[in-house]
């Protein structure tokens, strides 16, 4: 190893190793906020400014983190407007987008081996969402509908139809959650009873009279809109029966209810009695105070932190009853609740795999998903193929040996990526110029070495960073391979400038704060 990179390059191993401990450290009883104390990170105050490192925050959470740029034009607009304008996402003109994605024209069927079948072509979709997380302005539409995809988690694996019009059962499972994204959860649950593919993926296609399947009806309640201890296995055996009947027509690939195949007798769902079916089922759930608070919390969950206190999961379930189950009330209170810009909160979360790809891409200013798909799978998330129908993991379970070094070699191959044709447009960094829109605009673009880590700082960190390691990094930018100090001088020596500059663009990426919404 280059003695002059061995400081710096130690920090990172370093970090692998803090990061890699704390999957034992969590089985071994040490909860998330002890662990991001042991990192020794940096949070803001709660309830501080709103200026851009809170806004840098917001965006972490309520999308896939944002540029500079934009979170600068965050802050002009303000607190209010910010969150109004993340929540009213209709009024953000996604054109771009759209007509990017009409460029790509990804493929997003194949022909079987064959030839007998079309299938999905997973790879492609899965680029297609990517794209859009990546370059839709409507940033908490596109966090939702991941959030609401692993809450009804469904998996192409498994769900690999499609429809006679063309469109596959997962994408349009995956319009679908996308629609009712901000809108109304009953009607999302409503719609996703009869979807094509959750027929499929838990079987209620084959849910008849003479043998009831309760596949749907326990994970209705127990995953989807209740939680587990809140219903009795009799209340599943009935919910069974009340959706018998509910089945999927193969020639046209749409939800069909055959009436011979439905039992009509009495059932008692929740101490409910009554001749039920499905529809009298998603009603009792919707009157248990239970169905809001289950939602409540794991929202809660997902965007601030992990075991929020009773009083806050009542809180906000009282505002999603009042708001008749509209999800966007719900999402508006946490965001400005204080908790979710407390210390507890700050970069208390562990990047998912989509949040730590999509979020480098959008803070360098990059588009293209062309080479993410593979290192999104080893990284441990693969889109639209969630491991079973509880989900992904969450907190420590992103982190392990193989992810963690996952997670590395992304980072790196986005540093080291070179090349200006049209094939590397939007996955590859020109460094110099990338830094001179950012930096100093000085004659001849003198940009020091302080600069550019200020920069890269700023734009991946928000300065969150200790004093000794941000000195190391400064260092770093002035050592050559060889370990002596060299004069800074970009523009005579450009090699030089561009290899340090991607240099500190890795080392900074792959400091445990990073890691961390």
């Amino acid at each position: 190893m280059k003695r002059g990179v061995f400081t710096v390059l130690s920090l990172c191993i370093a970090s692998g190793v803090l990061l890699g401990q704390r999957t034992s450290e969590a089985a071994s009883g040490m909860d998330l906020e002890t662990t991001v104390t042991t990192l020794g990170l940096y949070p803001c105050p709660p309830c501080g400014p709103w200026d851009s490192k809170t806004a840098a925050h917001l965006m972490r959470r309520a999308g896939f983190s944002a540029p500079t740029e934009e979170l600068n034009q965050l802050v002009d607009m303000g607190f209010e407007a910010a969150v109004d304008t993340l929540l009213n996402y209709e009024q953000a003109d996604d054109t771009a987008m759209e007509d990017g994605l009409k460029k790509k024209d990804y493929t997003l069927l194949r022909t079987s081996k064959n030839g007998k079948t079309i299938l999905n072509n997973v790879a492609e979709i899965q680029r297609w969402w990517l794209y859009r997380m990546i370059n839709s302005e409507r940033q908490l539409l596109e966090k939702m509908t991941l959030f609401w995809h692993n809450h009804f988690a469904t998996s192409v694996k498994t769900v690999k139809q499609v429809a006679p019009d063309g469109v596959s059962y997962m994408m349009a499972q995956n319009k679908l959650l996308r629609k009712h994204a901000l809108g109304n959860f009953r009607t999302m649950v409503e719609e996703i009873t009869v979807d094509p593919a959750m027929l499929v993926w838990l079987d209620n296609r084959s849910n008849v009279k003479k043998s009831p399947n309760e596949n749907w009806a326990r994970e209705l309640v127990e995953l989807f809109t209740m939680g587990e201890g809140n219903y009795t296995d009799q209340d599943v055996v009935a919910a069974a029966r009340a959706f018998t009947g509910w089945g999927l027509e193969n020639k046209t690939g749409q939800f069909i209810f055959r009436s011979s195949k439905h039992d009509y007798g009495q059932k008692t769902f929740l101490g409910v009695t009554g001749h039920l079916d499905g529809s009298d089922i998603i009603d009792i759930v919707f009157q248990q105070d239970v169905t809001a608070e289950f939602i409540a919390r794991k929202a809660f969950e997902f965007f601030v932190y992990a075991s929020p206190s009773e009083d806050i999961v009542v809180d906000l379930a009282d505002v999603f009853r009042k708001n008749n189950y509209e999800i966007a009330p719900l999402m508006k209170a946490i965001f400005k609740h204080r908790e979710f810009y407390s210390s507890k909160a700050y970069r208390g979360l562990i990047k998912s795999p989509a949040e730590l790809v999509v979020g480098l891409y959008r803070e360098l200013g990059l588009s293209n998903p062309k080479n993410l798909t593979g290192h999104m799978t080893k990284a441990g998330q693969e889109l639209f193929a969630p491991p079973d129908v509880s989900g992904w993991t969450s907190g420590v379970g992103w982190l392990n040996t193989s992810t963690v070094m996952s997670r590395y070699n992304f980072l790196n191959s986005v540093a080291t990526k070179r090349g200006k044709n049209s094939e590397l447009a939007g996955y590859a960094v020109d460094f110099p110029i990338w830094l001179k829109a950012k930096g100093p605009r000085l004659p001849g673009y003198q940009v020091s070495e302080f600069d550019v880590v200020e920069i890269f700082l700023d734009s991946l960190l928000s300065g969150d960073i200790s004093v000794d390691t941000r000195y190391v990094l400064e260092q770093y930018m002035t050592t050559s391979d060889q370990g002596k100090t060299v004069p800074w001088n970009p523009p005579n020596n450009k090699n030089f400038f561009d290899k340090k500059a991607r240099g500190a663009l890795y080392l900074i990426s792959v400091v445990p704060s990073y890691q961390l919404n």
